[in-house]
């Protein structure tokens, strides 16, 4: 979020295949950097209800599982609380984050 343009080029050097194909690197690039912008808001914390990275909002699971099962992708019901659990959130979140934040801001590839 900090760096978007850093965030695709760091993807293209580590997965190569992502980077569309029959397009040069400048248009490639500004075209997943759009994409990308449009999706940085679904990525923040506070549209997804949760406070801390990595955890799950056990309401909008239960709300996706529902959506689901509404249109035949499950069989049956399955309950959001068997599929996850923030238990390990704390330990997770044990970083950083205006360090990390910074870091992304200020990088530069080589």
């Amino acid at each position: 979020m900090a760096n978007p343009e850093a965030a695709v080029r760091v993807l293209y050097d580590v997965f190569p295949f992502t980077r569309a194909t029959g397009k040069d690197e400048t248009s490639a690039v500004r075209e997943d950097v759009h994409v990308l912008g449009a999706r940085i808001p679904q990525l923040k914390l506070e549209p997804a209800g949760v406070r801390r990275w990595g955890e799950t909002n056990e309401a909008h699971l239960r709300e996706y599982m529902d959506f689901l099962l509404k249109w035949g992708v499950l069989k049956q019901r399955v309950e959001a609380g068997d599929l996850m659990t923030n238990e390990l959130i704390g330990e997770i979140n044990r970083f950083d984050a205006d360090a990390i934040a910074k870091t992304a801001r200020e990088y530069r590839l080589r």
